[in-house]
């Protein structure tokens, strides 16, 4: 009993982790072979909006003295506005989950009615939940 608000601590990060999967549905594969999975989209005039799940890929790099270190793995949650007739998209929220189960939320991120290129990240989402 004595360890259990440490367990807690660790543990928590895990459940809102999972919970979060529930609602998700696997769509697609990204261009890095990560899998993209969705909440169902709800219209709002004319912006589908949905959640995005995926995790980012680990990747190599080098830092200014040019050893090499490796990014990536973290786990992100995005709540997305997609116009896809004027092949748009706005990002309203970001979560993020590393791979110690830290949360970073973003309110306020920087894509704003950013355009869709042809076989982006967010081309294949919305290619995808235009079938739906």
């Amino acid at each position: 009993m004595k360890n259990f608000p440490l367990i807690f601590t660790f543990l928590l990060p895990l459940l809102c982790f999972c919970q979060s999967d529930k609602d998700f549905k696997y769509i697609a594969q990204d261009n890095d072979g990560g899998k993209i999975y969705i909440t169902i989209p709800e219209k709002e005039g004319d912006y589908l909006k949905f959640w995005i799940s995926h995790t980012i890929p680990v990747r190599p790099a080098k830092n200014i003295e040019l050893k090499e270190i490796f990014f990536g793995g973290n786990r992100e949650l995005m709540l997305v506005e997609l116009k896809y007739l004027e092949k748009t998209y706005t990002v309203i929220k970001v979560i993020t989950y590393d791979k110690k189960g830290k949360i970073e939320k973003s309110e306020t991120p920087a894509i704003r009615l950013e355009k869709i290129y042809p076989e982006s990240f967010m081309d294949i989402i919305a290619t995808e939940v235009c079938k739906l």
